[in-house]
Order: structure tokens, then sequence, then C-alpha cells
């Protein structure tokens, strides 16, 4: 299978990372910041920086996908982030870029892949959780 992971330098999209390649399937990882993604180590594994925030890198890293893989199996959405604040002190800031990079990330780059996801028709995975970092 061809597998899509954003959020691989890290936690739980990490994990499915290397799980996935432990069981030979093919696994194009996204990270923002590097971390653990050096872990991936394997000849099936294609890694690429992406903010998952910004359209037109979502844009690059989508061609480039079809170049490697030439269509996607699962799409695992698993990169976000979160400030741990309550809601009198969060800020603007921090408000926003929960909402760009755990809503409208996962929205631009499902929108983007969907094409290489129509053959198959398979599972998107949206994956959310309480201590995004």
């Amino acid at each position: 299978m061809n597998i899509f992971i954003t959020g691989a330098e890290s936690g739980i999209g990490n994990e499915i990372a290397q799980l996935a390649l432990l069981q030979g399937h093919k696994v194009f990882a996204t990270y923002l910041v590097e971390k653990n993604i050096n872990k991936l180590d394997s000849e099936n594994v294609f890694i690429y920086k992406l903010d998952v925030t910004d359209p037109s890198k979502i844009k690059d890293v989508a061609l480039i996908a079809k170049k490697e893989l030439d269509f996607i199996d699962v799409l695992i959405n698993v990169a976000g982030v979160s400030y741990f604040n309550n809601p009198v002190s969060t800020t603007d800031e921090e408000w926003r870029n929960t909402l760009d990079v755990n809503v409208s990330g996962y929205f631009f780059l499902t929108r983007e892949l969907l094409p290489l996801l129509k053959e198959s028709q398979p599972p998107i995975l949206l994956i959310c959780h309480l201590s995004g970092d």
C-alpha cells in the first residue's frame, strides 16, 4: 500500500509511519520540524517538509507524491497543534494557528490529494489529539 502521513516527525504520526514501513508499505512522510524524522530509514520512505497551512506548498508536495507513488491508498492526517490554554488566556494568534493547522490544513491537503485517492476510494483518516506539537 501507498500511505501518505502528515506529522510524521513525532508522536502518533512517527509511530504509524514506522509500523507501516515495517509491514512493507511505501510511506510518503511529511514533517514541519525535523525531530525524529530521521528514524524513518527505509528505501520505501519518501520524506518531505510540509506546512499544512500553506496551500501552495501542499500543491508542490502533491505533485511530488504523484511522481513518487503514482497513487495513494490511505491518507493519514496527523499534523496538529495545541496550546493547552484556557479560553481566557488563549491569544488570537494561538487560536488562528490552531484552526489553520487542525482544520484548514486537513481540508487543503485532502482537497489537493483527492485526485490521487479517487481511483481506489480508500479511507482518509483524520487523527485529532489533545497534545499536538
